[in-house]
């Protein structure tokens, strides 16, 4: 594997954590709330209207892999494609099996998991469009509650 091939790879990989964050803050609580929103209602079994976006992106990385769009320039598309696909499966994994649960359960230590999925509860704790803080899906901002004033004078 080339220098290239590697950068762009992991490149790909790392930025689809800010695609995602954008996306999912400007997008899915914008103009794509009403497929996001059965993200956040109550959880049902199986498939929600939100998990279309899976395959949209799903679709984008199989077409950059298979150098459908641009087939001269299969070796900048092949390692995008797959730093996108590797993304989609981390995603899978640690949001949709451990934080949400869904599908099969997955238990991790915890750690920096455990802050994770508490970030992630706390951008679940309302169904409102406006949503909140944090909007990353992997690497989630901590959540740490903000402490009342007398915890706060407490610690001075």
């Amino acid at each position: 594997m080339s220098w290239m091939t590697f950068s762009l790879f992991f490149g790909t990989f790392l930025g689809m954590e800010a695609v995602a964050y954008f996306a999912h803050k400007y997008l899915f609580h914008g103009p794509l709330w009403f497929l996001h929103r059965s993200h956040h209602e109550p959880r049902k079994p199986g498939i929600e209207l939100n998990d279309v976006f899976g395959p949209f992106f799903a679709i984008i990385a199989i077409v950059l892999i298979g150098g459908y769009a641009a087939p001269d320039l299969l070796h900048i598309t092949r390692p995008i494609g797959a730093g996108m696909t590797l993304y989609g499966a981390v995603y899978f994994f640690i949001h949709d099996m451990y934080t949400h649960r869904r599908f099969w359960k997955l238990d991790l230590p915890g750690g920096w998991l455990a802050k994770m999925r508490a970030a992630h509860r706390h951008h679940h704790s309302n169904i409102r469009k406006e949503g909140q803080e944090p909007f990353g899906f992997v690497v989630y901002q901590t959540y740490e509650p903000k402490k009342s004033l007398r915890q706060t004078e407490r610690a001075l």
